[in-house]
């Protein structure tokens, strides 16, 4: 979740768009990764 609010300020207060995007999508992307490969190690 903090990573949601680090994206937002860095993006709209901070105006630097690329971090901001970047800060956003690599929590999610790890999370997914996680479920994925435990889901592989569960078979």
């Amino acid at each position: 979740m903090l990573s949601v609010v680090g994206s937002l300020y860095i993006y709209f207060i901070e105006s630097n768009h690329e971090l901001g995007i970047f800060v956003g999508l690599w929590a999610p992307t790890i999370i997914l990764g996680a479920i994925e490969i435990e889901k592989m190690l569960e078979d």
